[in-house]
């Protein structure tokens, strides 16, 4: 996905999640983090990981279970409750619901069949530890 591609998910998302005003729970953590996401190296700092997931999503506990012993920050947002979210995910994956998907700033990936290393792959990619 391009910067300019991501740009615009982000967005698309957070003007359809303010114009339904969602009671989500989710949404309102998810639209400050779309709407005030700076694309510098600063944001790396501030900005929590996103995890997009289902509630009968084995990969997506493994997920949080490695961000948690990481000590690493996300909020999660379930793709079941959140109609907006589940579109930005398919447009993440080539219209696919593939959970779960990890967003940091412009930087998005899939773990499906999650692994170990593909996390390690998307810290180091989205400048965090790994």
């Amino acid at each position: 996905m391009s910067l300019e591609d991501a740009r615009h998910a982000r967005r698309r998302v957070a003007g359809l999640l303010l114009a339904r005003q969602t009671t989500v729970s989710a949404a309102p953590r998810l639209v400050a983090s779309l709407v005030n996401h700076r694309d510098d190296a600063s944001s790396t700092t501030l900005t929590p990981i996103t995890v997009y997931t289902t509630t009968t999503c084995g990969d997506c506990r493994a997920v949080k279970i490695a961000l948690e012993r990481k000590g690493i920050a996300y909020v999660e947002v379930n793709i079941e409750d959140d109609d907006a979210a589940r579109m930005l995910v398919e447009s993440l994956n080539d219209g696919r619901r593939s959970v779960p998907t990890l967003v940091h700033g412009v930087t998005s990936a899939s773990l499906s069949r999650f692994a170990p290393g593909k996390l390690d792959a998307f810290l180091a990619g989205a400048g965090l530890r790994g």
